[in-house]
């Protein structure tokens, strides 16, 4: 009985051929290791801003005791409406992205 044997797969490296090549080479690996974090600055100010959002709601909600629908009240009837803006605040923040300049910039 005549094993054969399987081809050994052997992982290859592509290493730059000149100078030039494997200067960008590890330019491109240190690139690597600093990537950019997910949020910026901007994204963290307004999730500052939709916590305060949050804030002030539950605050107006707790101001004053349920007496009767009837009447207007600000727990009933408006503090829901900023709780609900304070949490699309919060989702904006976290999915905003920063604005990209697309505008070219002229030496003058």
């Amino acid at each position: 009985m005549n094993k054969a044997k399987a081809p050994v797969r052997r992982a290859v490296i592509n290493k730059p051929a000149s100078a030039e090549e494997e200067s960008a080479f590890a330019i491109s690996s240190k690139n690597k290791s600093n990537e950019t974090f997910a949020l910026t600055a901007h994204n963290y100010k307004l999730i500052g801003v939709g916590i305060g959002i949050l804030i002030l709601g539950y605050f107006l909600l707790s101001l004053e005791k349920f007496k009767d629908a009837t009447e207007f009240s600000i727990a009933l009837h408006v503090a829901p409406f900023v709780i609900v803006a304070g949490y699309a605040e919060l989702i904006y923040a976290v999915m905003a992205r920063p604005k990209k300049n697309t505008s070219p910039v002229t030496a003058e």
